[in-house]
């Protein structure tokens, strides 16, 4: 039933995480979308055919135009829902409207069941029966289905046991225990629904995660980030904002290796990606770009500020105690040209990482010397 604390699922067939059930309904809103309109504006006009059995068993004239009148309003008003569901844009709020015209079905049946002379009690608790199981078909919340099918059998036995007086206990149990039944087969079915369609969530969601991290340090691959590069320089394009790029690896990482094991090197690598995380905006892209090589995007930030950001991130760095002892990293930074291209970028700033490496190592390049000297000395 679960994969973890986080994905478990509640009595009510829905994560107890609200944070991941409000993820599970905003993806679930737009597989709904597709074919609840349809289901919807079917059961409807279904529901109004029922009026052609009304017109052979229901004698009494006026009594038929009440029912045919009735029947016509609850069709307009699901055409009216139809046509609006285009505009709701929460799970949340298109499950309420589909309970409340579950429940308006239920209260025309059981009008239309008043208005018969004679009603055959076990024909109409056939109908009720239908509406249960129409009520399971329908997507909606668990605890809404629940709701609605109690509401629909209740109403069903307290209008029988008013209106029918010739009615016997055996025949009323019977349909008693048979409406029980098919509420408890159709609900067990729809919760088993409800927590299947959450496990291919999580297990889609994993994989999701799976094919856009680096399975070591939990940043993004290089894949991704290629991804988030060629988005922010369309956005750049269209509306002239800056850009910047920062690529950078860390110093003699072959020694750590060499020296202390691949285990520490990874426990080193998560370390430093940790640390940086701690420095970057929710907003700053952070990938590993590869082996000992990080890239770091960062909208909306011209140059002089990405050098900033990027000599306090190397200081840090160098000022911090690692598993292996201190070590440093030499940066590579720079901010996308106009109508340049994503190769071309990154190129380019790569270029200005080996420049760093030449000069020494443990230091920031950008294409302006003059800008990084200022804020050395500002220091």
């Amino acid at each position: 039933m679960k994969k973890n604390q986080t994905g478990r699922i509640n009595h009510f067939g829905e994560f107890a995480d609200k944070k991941l059930e409000k993820e599970y309904e905003a993806s679930e809103y737009i597989i709904l979308f597709k074919y609840l309109r349809p289901i919807v504006l079917f059961l409807g006009i279904l529901y109004f055919l029922f009026i052609i059995p009304d017109f052979f068993f229901v004698k009494n004239p006026k009594a038929f135009q009440l029912i045919f009148l009735v029947r016509t309003t609850y069709l307009v008003l699901i055409g009216i829902f139809y046509f609006r569901m285009k505009s709701i844009k929460k799970y949340s709020t298109l499950c309420f409207w589909v309970t409340l015209y579950e429940i308006m079905a239920s209260v025309v049946f059981i009008f239309v069941f008043c208005q018969y002379e004679s009603p055959d009690f076990f024909i109409q608790a056939f109908g009720i029966i239908a509406i249960i199981l129409a009520v399971c078909l329908v997507p909606n919340r668990w605890i809404n289905m629940i709701m609605v099918s109690v509401f629909a059998g209740v109403t069903f036995f307290a209008a029988s046991i008013y209106f029918l007086e010739q009615m016997e206990a055996s025949d009323f149990s019977a349909v008693i225990f048979y409406i029980l039944l098919v509420t408890a087969l159709s609900s067990t079915a729809s919760f088993r629904t409800h927590l299947f369609k959450r496990i291919h969530f999580l297990n889609g969601r994993d994989l999701i995660q799976l094919s856009i991290r680096d399975p070591l340090t939990g940043i993004y691959n290089r894949l991704k980030f290629d991804d988030e590069l060629d988005k922010w320089i369309s956005y750049a394009k269209r509306y002239s904002c800056d850009l910047s790029l920062m690529i950078f690896d860390i110093d003699y990482f072959k020694k750590i290796n060499d020296c202390f094991g691949h285990l520490t090197g990874d426990k080193v690598l998560t370390e430093v990606t940790d640390l940086v995380k701690g420095m970057i905006r929710e907003t700053d892209i952070f990938a590993r770009w590869g082996g000992e090589e990080f890239v770091i995007l960062l909208p909306n930030t011209n140059k002089g500020e990405a050098v900033e950001i990027t000599e306090r991130i190397r200081k840090r760095i160098s000022d911090y105690d690692f598993t292996s002892g201190h070590l440093t990293c030499s940066f590579g930074v720079d901010s996308w040209r106009k109508e340049e291209g994503r190769d071309s970028f990154v190129q380019r700033v790569d270029t200005l990482l080996l420049n760093a490496k030449e000069m020494g190592k443990n230091n920031v390049q950008s294409d302006d010397i003059s800008l990084m000297k200022s804020i050395l000395l500002s220091e």
